[in-house]
């Protein structure tokens, strides 16, 4: 601190002389409290600014309170050395592998994106508790946009399902599962949505959905290749959507029907893949 912050008044009165001289002959309060002070300082005007001698009296106590205590200038203008003597005196530490972030957290981070992190925070002047705050306020805005973006998709999807209940009626449940077989033979998460990026989700159902049809008719026709034979479980999947088609349905009770032969040995097929035993 310099000698004029520990001596506001430098004109060759002592401080214990000031102090003697109120307290023996200033007035305890009220405007003239200041005769009672050396006239060489009464008119000084930082005194102008307390009330009585009470006043003065804190201020001194807390000013020597201040005195001896460490102080911190802070830098001006862009000198970068004087700037990192700063971020380390307030308790950045010396490296970014330094930071203590191992604590709980509700959000997983990649390596790379860690040791991104540390680097900023310590270039920037972070001490290791400013830190530990911001990790936890980027934790909890994540969280928080994840939470957003779950419900968003929730609404979309259920957005979707009821259009295309519209658009397929009675048939929708059977082209859904033909979608969802196409999309877990062929497809993976990413490759889902850059579809539904390119064409548009209800684009990207009706494509799977024939894609998934396609797979259940050559399967059951056969093509002589290995593997196209469907399982069990899912030839009796088949055989449920085919007895909840109402148009197979109605081909299948009607032998006048132009279709029934067809979906008859439809049927036929799907119950010798459902029920190999037998």
């Amino acid at each position: 601190m310099t000698d004029s912050a520990r001596n506001p008044v430098d004109n060759g009165v002592d401080s214990s002389d000031i102090e003697e001289s109120l307290l023996e002959r200033s007035p305890a309060s009220g405007d003239n409290w200041r005769n009672g002070v050396p006239e060489n300082i009464r008119d000084e005007p930082c005194l102008s600014r307390f009330k009585d001698v009470a006043a003065l009296a804190k201020s001194y106590v807390a000013a020597q309170k201040l005195i001896g205590a460490e102080r911190i200038a802070v830098p001006k203008g862009e000198d970068e050395a004087s700037w990192e003597q700063l971020y380390d005196r307030l308790g950045r530490p010396a490296t970014p592998e330094e930071y203590k972030l191992n604590g709980e957290t509700t959000v997983k981070v990649d390596p790379h994106t860690e040791m991104w992190f540390r680097n900023t925070a310590h270039q920037i002047g972070l001490s290791e508790k400013q830190a530990l705050r911001l990790k936890s306020a980027w934790e909890e805005m994540v969280r928080a946009r994840g939470q957003e973006q779950a419900i968003s998709q929730e609404e979309a999807q259920k957005l979707l399902d009821h259009e295309m209940r519209q658009e397929w009626g009675s048939v929708f449940e059977q082209k859904h599962r033909a979608a969802m077989r196409a999309v877990h033979r062929f497809a993976d998460g990413e490759v889902v949505s850059h579809l539904e990026t390119l064409m548009g989700s209800k684009s990207a159902l009706k494509f799977f959905s024939a894609v998934g049809e396609a797979i259940s008719e050559d399967r059951v026709e056969g093509s002589g290749k290995p593997g196209f034979k469907p399982d069990p479980a899912e030839a009796r999947a088949q055989l449920d959507s085919l007895h909840r088609d109402s148009q197979a349905t109605e081909a299948l009770l009607d032998r006048d029907h132009p279709r029934h032969t067809e979906y008859r040995d439809l049927r036929r097929k799907l119950y010798r893949h459902a029920y190999p035993e037998e």
